[in-house]
């Protein structure tokens, strides 16, 4: 059996214990479709996903293929649902939280797997994202197990701040990170608790978006210089408070903090290249200067090639924040 022994997966598993099988229930209830039939589409999608064993299957539908990949999650990635055990226990024990929780936002809630965990708990959750055409499955996966919980495009979230923000497996992708950041900020009350999954690593897939990978080393810190205070982590999850005092509007201090967060990407980002570029081997760049071949065998080799790309991530985001900033001047 493909059971999670977690208090996460009780909260989130619709009748069953046993995963695969909850997922079957799940999926057929969702898109009114017989167990048979939903067992046969989540192996195709995990042949094709997860498993690498055929091609996307023909003909599906590719807002069905994406709601099986979010209901599949904890087979495939368990971490992704035992990791909220954790933040469960770590917002719990807070001294300064009571429970339930008013004002939950899930920001960037995907399939919706957190935002049934926060509900299930007892606590008002508001589910944010783009809307697009996944959103009716993810209404489906709410209405069912019977629990209100409100759909908002994140772009049209109204001025309203948060005692928690759950906010996992977003930032990678987000182009802009300086930007969803200082929105994320501006959106916790003072003394509001961030739970976070900042995965600045490139993905077997290729959803992350690379230059990202530079903020690794010092996300936190930046965080830590407008005004949020680190808590505690586990599993790549970090648990932050914000102790900067609210300041206005939403739209009015995230402005400040977008701001704020550049300047600091810019110097960080030069920084961190140029120490990259004193590090590199003498001999690697005596090779580029002078002989073309002994400079590709040495770039072949894997601790080289991470260096350079670790330089290259840096430069863009010095690009890009140097770019922003000034368009901000």
């Amino acid at each position: 059996m493909n059971v999670l022994e977690t208090f996460a997966w009780q909260l989130l598993s619709y009748k069953e214990p046993d995963i695969l099988i909850d997922n079957a229930l799940e999926l057929s209830e969702i898109v009114n479709i017989s167990i048979d039939e939903a067992n046969q589409m989540i192996l195709s999608v995990l042949n094709n996903y997860h498993f690498k064993k055929s091609d996307y299957p023909t003909g599906f539908d590719r807002n069905i293929f994406s709601l099986i990949v979010h209901l599949t999650q904890p087979f495939r990635i368990p971490l992704m649902t035992t990791r909220m055990d954790w933040v469960i226990d770590q917002l719990n024990n807070y001294p300064d939280l009571k429970y339930p929780l008013e004002s939950v936002l899930d920001y960037g809630g995907g399939g919706g797997k957190d935002s049934i965990i926060f509900s299930q708990f007892g606590c008002k959750v508001i589910y944010s994202d783009f809307v697009s055409t996944l959103t009716p499955y993810v209404q489906k996966r709410f209405s069912i197990r019977g629990i209100d919980i409100p759909i908002v495009d994140v772009r049209d979230l109204e001025e309203a701040r948060f005692d928690v923000i759950n906010c996992m497996d977003v930032i990678e992708h987000a182009y802009d990170v300086e930007y969803v950041t200082a929105d994320i900020v501006a959106r916790l009350k003072q003394g509001g608790h961030l739970v976070c999954w900042p995965a600045f690593f490139n993905s077997w897939n290729g959803d992350h978006i690379e230059k990202n990978c530079g903020y690794l080393p010092y996300f936190i810190h930046m965080l830590q210089q407008v005004g949020i205070e680190f808590c505690g982590s586990s599993d790549g999850v970090i648990h932050l408070v914000r102790e900067r005092p609210e300041e206005g509007s939403i739209k009015a201090e995230r402005e400040i903090i977008r701001k704020e967060l550049y300047k600091m990407s810019k110097s960080l980002s030069w920084q961190a290249a140029v120490n990259g570029i004193r590090k590199l081997p003498m001999g690697l760049l005596k090779s580029f200067i002078f002989n073309e071949n002994c400079f590709d065998q040495c770039f072949q080799e894997e601790k080289i090639e991470t260096q350079i790309s670790t330089i290259i991530d840096n430069l863009a985001i010095w690009r890009l924040s140097t770019h922003r900033l000034s368009e901000l001047q």
